[in-house]
């Protein structure tokens, strides 16, 4: 059977691939109303939308908008187109010139079989006399630079209303003022009259406004609608005074509505909003006020139906703003998904005979097998619909069901890339078409063809754009190519822009697949050989395993790329670094060994360094294909030599073309004249593109040639159990530590940094130190170390801490520094070794523990320290440490050990010290006679001598050389100790003080007794070692101490009455009526009482005999106060002078007191300071006569002489 025979309705039928809205003949829309498939999606869109229609009239609403969404292509124009047919019960005329209203046409026969929406539709239906459906594309009816309007949608809303009332759309003043006519009663007067003086009709005319206005002012001055002077103005001014707002197109509707009744209603079907707005964000606004206010102001009487490609949702997220006012007026939304399509195309134009669906049911059956082995999709390829089962192959033949769905998206991206614009924009070519033409061109073919994708390009053909389509056309005029070629060209550029689709063999193959008996082997390889053909003529080029249409534009940038040189190394460390670092990638290039050891290795790739500096002892090296290094033996002594890890990758992939292609991109990409090329940015874009599609293609490929490559460790090839990657080179690098690093396993235990310093803290007998003891914590590592530093010490050479690490991290140990650290340390700590640093060794005797682990661990003296042997005291020295410590440090010897022997030491020497520094402070300040004082400070320099020394030798030989000297410090101390700790130095002390208080006086004292007992005392004070002598002086002290008592006292006899002499005169010359009496009597008498109180208790005759001038002093001082008191006293109570100017008191209120001057007068200043010699009586006379005349003369009024 031809497949045109298969159909129930005539294949070549003329029908309208796209309805647009504007057509309007009943001819066209007939067969819109006829053909129409209601599909099960529609019919539950229908019902909503009508559902809501109905609401809206019974009741009032603010949700007046219906949201239209779908791809290019999928009805939604249609759909629109027949809603508005419904709502105004649109009567259209047959062939017969029989009349149908649109409602027949859905509620008779099966077209819908949902009573409800068939009851629905004959509700609204009913409402159309009430109705007003404005049907129109806005975008055709929008002026050319309307968009450039921030309120365009408005305007156009007012234009469309305008027109469909018959007034001029195109010039809204003019249809204002035709409204105003109309209102008036007057317009069909107006237009009448118009012509009569026009000659023309006024809808003819009036768009010529500009022509004809003396004809208009002489209509409406004719008419009495206007004066002459008010119908000049308005046209001179109507354009520039007119104004629209929004809220006044409300009112315009709200009033139209009105005016026609209660009920009536005025509906905006627009199409195509969504083009229309784009990513305006100004129109959008400009959309959700009309609605807002038209919502507002009609409460439901008006409503707005749009189509849309995008949602509402999808739209207005995009654009900043908040339109959830708009949201929420478009309440009622509607997307139709491809699976419309399909039901309409299957029902429209696929719908079968039934002897056709019979025969092509027994095809599928017998063919079944080979139909699902032909028609297959890579795998990733997002799902592409295959024949379910015979039905669905007797319902879609000659067609495939991956094609409605692919089709579906070649013609949105076809028209967002490659249309020519105006056609395929206005929805010319629609899905419905293209099954159409496409299944025409097959028609004379029998069962079992079916329609590759190819044959859909001839429906696009015009409507593509001049760069894709010359590509074609130069294509069919190229003699190397043949007709296959061409097709499959067309069949790449169709799929070109599809996203989400792998344009690789499998895909293409299946694509150009046109028969269910098609050898699909035979195919691809056909297939294959075309992608080549075209390749080579640069028509389209292979991006890893896909294959892409390429524009003229395209072409040169691409035979550009060709034409660049990469060097190999650019290619190969390309390589190095995707492997190293992305998919080894071992972290800071370490191989973890397990979880403590970790190993650096150096990166190579194809005999050189990834990076500069690297110096690890192992290395990882990969080799390419460029290498050219195959031979199993070669490399397997290469490694062995290199001790590394030999990588050879896999030459079954092509990272090394994929890059090498890629860098080509680059380099084309960095090109300064890059810009000046046609298509720049698209070209720029897609090579971009391509170019990270080939860095992760890049990517994968190394890892797939590492997964396979050969390794090589050691004495030969490997097998690696796991296939992934790092496990393959951790398996490799375990094997070449196990040989690198042999001593490693001598490491038996894990030390961590607390474990360094708690070894440190242990004492002697906690460490044991059996290097013969296999059982011993690493003990053959602490083998290795001695043996280290016994050579070091044999050679003469030194060996620092840092030496040590080189040493031990290195092969064929390995060990981390905590190793090394802990194994330096356990030798330190058990007396095997010793630190040095400056000349100094460091033991534990001599070292904290503390100190210890910072020498050790910190890095800022690892090249200060050096490890060496320790050596053995002598035995002699040994004896000196211990006699000293019995002896002079008075302790018990508890160990051996000289290590302890020597902290015992120092730590007695520390504790000596300090008490005997604490008696030197304490006993012996400033101005102590106290005996001893020397052999202390020879006990501390002795400790400080030896006790500050830290190498042990040095240590050991300096206490034995001073052995003699501790010896007799020890005897002297002891001596001391009883004489401080006993009677006698309380008895000592005491005579020194009572001779300070006899040098004090010893100028008043003319006794020999009493000179001579203080000699004596003087004399035993002054002795070094006074010990045995203090009971003889304890006599004298005992002598001198009472007679310089007894001296003291008959001096104090001598002296006190003086004192109470001045105290009398004091205290009587105070009155007791003055008011200051009590006072200043009790202030001098506290101050005579302790001048008397300082008298008995005076202890040296030079400070008693200055008491009586002190006496003199505080008599005359008291006496000059009072006078001060009194004369303030005096002053007080002196009379006030009258207010009123009399005279003055004659007398004072109070006699002032006659206070007593007190000269002092001592014999020196009545002598002059002279000496006197007497040989005579006379001689004696006469000095009296010269005393008695100097005293008289400082008698006076008041006054009284002291003569001291």
């Amino acid at each position: 059977m031809n497949i045109r025979d298969m159909f129930f309705k005539e294949i070549d039928r003329d029908i309208k691939g796209v309805i647009k809205v504007g057509q309007s003949d009943d001819e066209n829309i007939f067969q819109e109303l006829d053909e129409y498939v209601v599909t099960s999606e529609l019919e539950k869109y229908m019902d909503r939308f009508f559902a809501a229609y109905k609401r809206g009239v019974e009741s009032r609403t603010d949700k007046m908008g219906v949201w239209i969404s779908g791809f290019f292509g999928s009805g939604k124009s249609h759909f629109l187109k027949i809603l508005s047919y419904i709502l105004s019960n649109k009567v259209v005329m047959d062939d017969k010139g029989q009349s149908h209203a649109a409602s027949s046409f859905f509620l008779e026969g099966v077209k819908v079989e949902n009573e409800s929406l068939k009851k629905k539709i004959s509700e609204v239906s009913g409402w159309s006399d009430d109705v007003d459906v404005i049907l129109f594309n806005i975008d055709s009816k929008s002026a050319t630079d309307s968009k450039m309007n921030k309120e365009a949608v408005k305007d156009v809303f007012m234009k469309v209303f305008n027109d469909y009332l018959g007034y001029c759309g195109s010039i809204p003043f003019l249809a204002d003022f035709e409204r105003k006519l109309d209102n008036d009663g007057r317009y069909e007067e107006f237009k009448t009259k118009f012509e009569e003086i026009n000659g023309s009709s006024w809808v003819e005319s009036r768009e010529d406004f500009y022509f004809i206005q003396d004809e208009i002012m002489e209509t409406v001055v004719s008419l009495g609608i206007m004066s002459e002077n008010e119908a000049r103005n308005w046209t001179e001014n109507a354009q520039s005074s007119y104004s629209l707002s929004i809220d006044k197109f409300a009112e315009y509707i709200r009033k139209y509505c009105e005016s026609k009744g209660k009920d009536h209603h005025v509906l905006f079907l627009v199409d195509e909003i969504g083009q229309y707005i784009a990513d305006d964000s100004k129109l959008m606004l400009n959309l959700q006020t009309v609605t807002e206010d038209l919502g507002t102001a009609c409460k439901g009487n008006a409503w707005i139906i749009v189509t849309s490609q995008q949602d509402i949702d999808s739209i207005t997220k995009t654009m900043g703003e908040d339109f959830s006012k708009i949201q929420g007026r478009f309440d009622t939304r509607i997307a139709l998904s491809s699976a419309n399509v399909d039901e309409v195309i299957r029902k429209r134009i696929l719908y079968k005979k039934d002897t056709a669906t019979v025969i092509l049911k027994d095809l599928y059956g017998s063919h079944e097998f080979d139909i699902k082995g032909n028609i297959t999709f890579s795998e990733g390829t997002p799902e592409m619909p295959l024949y379910a089962d015979a039905d669905e192959f007797a319902e879609v033949y000659p067609f495939i069901p991956y094609q409605f769905k692919l089709l579906g998206n070649v013609l949105t991206s076809v028209r967002q890339y490659s249309s020519s614009g105006k056609h395929l924009a206005d929805g010319e070519r629609s899905m419905l078409a293209l099954f159409k033409e496409a299944a025409q061109k097959y028609e004379n073919e029998r069962e079992g063809v079916l329609v590759p994708f190819n044959a859909f390009y001839s429906a696009l053909d015009d409507f593509i754009d001049h760069t894709h389509r010359i590509v074609i056309t130069q294509a069919v005029r190229n003699s190397r190519l043949n007709s296959f070629d061409v097709e499959l060209l067309k069949v790449l550029f169709m799929i070109k822009h599809v996203n989400n689709f792998s344009k690789n063999l499998e895909n293409i193959t299946t694509l150009m697949i046109s028969n269910i008996n098609e050898d699909r082997l035979d195919l691809g390889k056909k297939v294959e050989a075309s992608l080549r053909v075209l390749c080579d003529e640069l028509l389209v080029q292979k991006n890893g395993n896909e294959y892409i249409f390429l524009t003229n534009e395209e072409q040169e940038a691409e035979d550009a790329i060709r034409k660049i040189n990469i060097d190999p190394t650019e290619t190969v460390n390309y390589v190095a670094q995707v492997a190293f670092e992305e998919i080894i990638a071992m972290v800071n290039n370490k191989y973890r060994y397990n979880n403590r050891y970790q190993f650096s290795f150096n990166q190579k790739i194809d005999n050189r360094q990834y990076k500069s500096n690297q110096l690890s002892n192992i290395t990882l090296h990969l080799l390419t294909a460029y290498s050219g290094e195959i031979d199993d033996l070669a490399l397997s002594l290469k490694a062995a030599t290199e001790k590394s890890v030999i990588v050879r990758l896999s030459d079954d992939y092509a990272y090394l073309s994929e890059t090498e292609e890629m860098k080509k991109i680059e380099s084309f990409l960095q090109r300064p004249d890059l810009t000046s090329l046609n298509d720049y940015e698209i070209i720029s874009a897609t090579k971009r593109k391509e170019r990270n599609d080939k860095a992760k293609r890049i990517k994968d490929y190394i890892r797939m040639a590492l997964e396979t490559a050969d390794i090589y460790v050691g004495d030969g090839k490997i097998a690696t159990k796991s296939k992934d990657v790092t496990a393959r080179i951790n398996e490799a690098f375990s094997k070449l530590i196990a040989s690198e690093y042999s001593k490693l396993k001598d490491m038996t235990s894990e030390p961590a940094q607390s474990d360094i310093l708690d070894v440190l803290k242990k004492n002697k007998t906690q460490m044991k130190l059996d290097l013969g003891d296999m059982a011993e914590p690493n003990a053959d590592a602490l083998k290795e170390m001695i043996a280290v530093i016994q050579y070091a010490g044999r050679t003469g050479a030194k060996f620092s801490i840092k030496q040590a690490f080189d040493k031990f991290m290195a092969a064929p140990y390995g060990y981390v520094e905590e190793d090394i650290e802990f194994l330096i340390a356990t030798l330190y700590k058990k007396g095997q070794i010793s630190l040095k640093m400056n000349s100094v060794i460091y033991s534990p005797a001599s070292t904290s523990a503390e100190d210890a682990y910072k020498f050790i661990t910190k890095r800022e003296y690892r090249e200060k320290i050096l490890l060496e042997m320790k050596e053995t005291p002598k035995t002699q020295w040994v004896k000196a440490v211990k006699d000293v410590i019995r002896d002079f440090f008075s302790r018990s010897v508890v160990s051996d050990d000289a290590d302890a022997l020597m902290r015992d030491f120092r730590n007695y020497g520390s504790s000596k010290k300090a008490t005997i520094e604490d008696i030197l402070r304490s006993d012996y300040g400033r101005d102590s006679k106290l005996p001893g004082k020397s052999v202390l400070e020879k006990a501390v320099r002795l400790i400080d001598d030896t006790c500050n020394i830290s190498d042990p030798m040095t240590f050991y030989r300096r206490v034995d050389e001073l052995f003699d000297d501790f010896d007799e410090t020890s005897v002297e101390l002891g001596d001391l100790n009883t004489f401080l700790g006993g009677v006698q130095k309380e008895k000592f002390i005491k005579a020194c003080r009572t001779l300070a208080f006899y040098e004090a006086s010893k100028n008043y004292i003319s006794a020999a007794e009493i000179i001579e007992n203080a000699n004596q005392v003087k004399k035993i004070i002054s002795l070094q070692k006074p010990y045995s002598f203090i009971p003889k002086l304890e006599q004298y002290e005992k002598m001198l101490g009472e007679a310089i008592v007894a001296l003291l006292e008959e001096d104090a006899k001598r002296i006190e009455p003086d004192i109470y002499a001045d105290r009398k005169l004091v205290m009587d010359s105070i009155e007791d009526d003055r008011p200051y009496a009590a006072a200043l009597k009790k202030k001098f008498g506290d101050k005579f009482d302790e001048l008397i109180e300082k008298l008995n208790t005076c202890k040296d005759i030079a400070s008693l005999n200055g008491i009586p001038s002190e006496s003199n002093a505080l008599l005359q001082n008291s006496l000059d106060e009072l006078k001060k008191t009194e004369h303030a006293y005096q002053l007080s109570i002196m009379p006030k002078e009258p207010a009123d100017g009399g005279e003055k008191p004659a007398t004072p209120v109070a006699p002032p007191v006659k206070v007593i001057n007190t000269v002092p007068v001592t014999m020196r200043t009545l002598t002059g300071n002279r000496t006197y010699t007497f040989r005579t009586e006379t001689e004696i006379d006469e000095f009296v006569e010269e005393i008695r005349k100097n005293l008289k003369s400082k008698l006076g009024a008041d006054t009284v002489i002291k003569l001291s």
